[in-house]
């Protein structure tokens, strides 16, 4: 194994087992897991995730390629052709299930029988995914879960980006689901010429990109390194003028090849240019709380000097709070205590932000604005702890 890839993968495995639900945030109530790290062990720039067939396959009671015969609004008749469950087949020929089927007689399909494994077909609870030589062929040979998840990513890697749209998302979900650290063990062979290649194009949905991205930041050899590097930063240079999904996985990917030196980019870019897009600067601290998790290379107060400046901006202030009480940054604990009810930020968020600043700051000054805002607002006060941090330890009054 060479030294870049033993890096990549420690990184990566660093993110599986520590990466939060704090990349996620969106409510303050999550403030106390943004505290103490719950493991999350799918892609961190994935989105819309579904169960994958696989899944659907190894969990259902029965699964089984039917052919689509007649039906009413409610109930659709399909001649069975055969199982891929375990057991074989042992119902009618032909069977009648309840569910959603746009498709014409003759067509395909892979019908989800859920439930007891012994319960009759009309017990069953069925779904059905239309399906033709090439998407059966493939969930057919797709390996188990049972698997070791790298032997399971390298089947899925060919199918990447596949002609066939049935295919080509329910590869996206499988790598979706994957630890980044199971993705890292087989980056040598990601495509790594066509994701560049799908990251610049229209076509491919924009959502997937977030998983190019991150994805190109996992290369271990120095010219897949370099043109990686080359292909984020012309995405990250683009004008887009609409909200742009995917590109926090964008910026992730370019803070794994760039390092430190791209986390001053980041943070000059998108935290201290006032100016810069609204969901630029979004992404942007997603893929800094990323990269703060996976990488003990860099000096933590390099990634606090870059995220502070947000604090200055009303609409990023209550994520940017949170963050530096997660990252122990209280040099501005004054300040933050300052905005509990300054105008012109937004509440309630900004005010629950900065008490759960204040509570989770062991400085002596933390306790004493916690005990001027009770008296001006103690209603208020009191909400807000309920609320963002109910069991987290208090500071000493």
């Amino acid at each position: 194994m060479n030294r870049r890839g033993a890096e990549t993968r420690r990184i990566a495995g660093a993110v599986a087992r520590g990466f939060s639900a704090s990349l996620r945030l969106g409510g303050l109530a999550l403030f106390a897991s943004s505290l103490y790290l719950n493991p999350a062990f799918a892609c961190p720039f994935c989105t819309a995730l579904k169960p994958t067939l696989c899944e659907r396959r190894e969990t259902a009671a029965v699964v089984v390629l039917a052919e689509f015969v007649s039906g009413t609004e409610k109930v659709k008749t399909f001649r069975v052709h055969r199982s891929l469950s375990e057991k074989p087949w042992s119902g009618k020929e032909t069977i009648e299930v309840a569910v959603d089927w746009q498709g014409k007689p003759g067509a395909l399909a892979v019908l989800f029988g859920d439930g007891e494994p012994d319960a009759p077909p009309e017990r069953l609870e069925w779904s059905a995914v239309g399906v033709n030589e090439t998407s059966f062929a493939y969930l057919a040979q797709a390996p188990s879960l049972r698997k070791k998840g790298e032997e399971r990513l390298a089947y899925f890697v060919r199918f990447l980006e596949h002609a066939d749209a049935t295919v080509a998302d329910d590869v996206y979900q499988e790598f979706g689901h994957a630890p980044l650290e199971e993705v890292a063990k087989i980056a040598d062979r990601l495509p790594f010429a066509k994701m560049r290649e799908w990251l610049a194009d229209r076509e491919i949905p924009q959502e997937r990109k977030g998983f190019f991205g991150v994805a190109l930041g996992l290369a271990t050899k120095e010219d897949d390194r370099r043109e990686n590097l080359a292909v984020l930063q012309r995405v990250m240079d683009a004008k887009e003028s609409d909200f742009r999904a995917g590109f926090d996985g964008v910026l992730g990917g370019y803070l794994l090849l760039a390092g430190e030196k791209g986390l001053a980019v980041i943070g000059q870019r998108y935290f201290a240019d006032k100016q810069a897009a609204e969901g630029d600067v979004r992404h942007a601290i997603s893929a800094v709380r990323f990269f703060y998790e996976h990488d003990r290379k860099i000096d933590r107060e390099r990634f606090r000097e870059a995220l502070r400046p947000l604090v200055e901006r009303p609409e990023f202030a209550s994520a940017a709070i949170l963050d530096l009480a997660r990252w122990k940054d209280w040099s501005l604990a004054a300040k933050v205590a300052g905005l509990y009810d300054a105008k012109g930020y937004p509440q309630p968020s900004t005010r629950e932000a900065v008490v759960a600043y204040l509570l989770a700051c062991p400085e002596r000054g933390a306790a004493d604005a916690r005990a001027d805002i009770r008296r001006r607002d103690p209603e208020g006060a009191a909400a807000a702890e309920l609320k963002v941090a109910p069991n987290a330890p208090r500071s000493p009054r």
